[in-house]
């Protein structure tokens, strides 16, 4: 009897020593990485930003603490199965965002520099034509940014003057000489051989076919 005894006293203490020296994964899944992670006072790591390892099985308390933000508290029960623990660091002074993404990169936006263009005329007022819009009237001033122009000036009585320039840094000065359009004029009298006079110039032979 007392051998039985002894033999079920030994299975039990080897039972527990077994149950003692047992152990099972512990994985922490953390928000930030580089905490340090507590368990039962002891440090046994640093999330990156989770944290798995072997524990021995039993109820301990945990705390994961790392400069900035609130120390994180809580008890973790460690069996057979193991366990897993979420722990979400809340940044000192602001609030919990557990399960939440991070704000998109912003891309910041070029500035633009816009440069001086001057256009001038030897017609007064001259119609502006910029990329086939109406942009003002000569002598006429403005700011551009970088890029390729046509640039159109008339007025009535005038051919066309068109030039296309490249702004690129600098002030740019257009001087538009506008051309008066040719007419024909044809004169005619009842008397051969008379003199034509025109806005009192030289005379003209008769029946000349003039081009002013």
């Amino acid at each position: 009897m007392k051998r039985t005894i002894s033999v079920v006293l030994a299975l039990l203490f080897i039972a527990a020593f077994a149950s003692a020296q047992a152990k099972a994964q512990l994985t922490i899944i953390c928000n930030v990485s580089g905490a340090q992670v507590f368990l039962a006072g002891q440090l046994i790591g640093n999330t990156n930003p989770n944290l798995a390892l072997n524990i021995r099985v039993g109820t301990y308390p945990l705390k994961i603490i790392k400069k900035g933000y609130v120390d994180f508290d809580a008890t973790v029960t460690i069996a057979g199965a193991g366990a897993v623990l979420q722990a979400n660091l809340v940044p000192k002074g602001g609030a919990a965002a557990p399960n939440t993404l991070p704000a998109p990169n912003t891309i910041a936006v070029p500035q633009v520099y816009n440069y001086d263009l001057s256009i001038s005329s030897n017609v007064t007022n001259a119609e502006v034509v910029i990329n086939g819009n109406h942009a003002g009237q000569t002598p006429f001033v403005a700011q551009l940014p970088n890029g390729s122009y046509t640039i159109t000036v008339r007025a009535p009585g005038y051919l066309d003057f068109n030039q296309n320039v490249v702004v690129n840094g600098g002030p740019l000065q257009v001087n538009a000489m506008l051309q008066g359009q040719n007419y024909q004029v044809s004169v005619s009298a009842n008397v051969n051989g008379a003199l034509v006079f025109m806005n009192t110039r030289a005379p003209f032979t008769f029946a000349l076919t003039l081009t002013w």
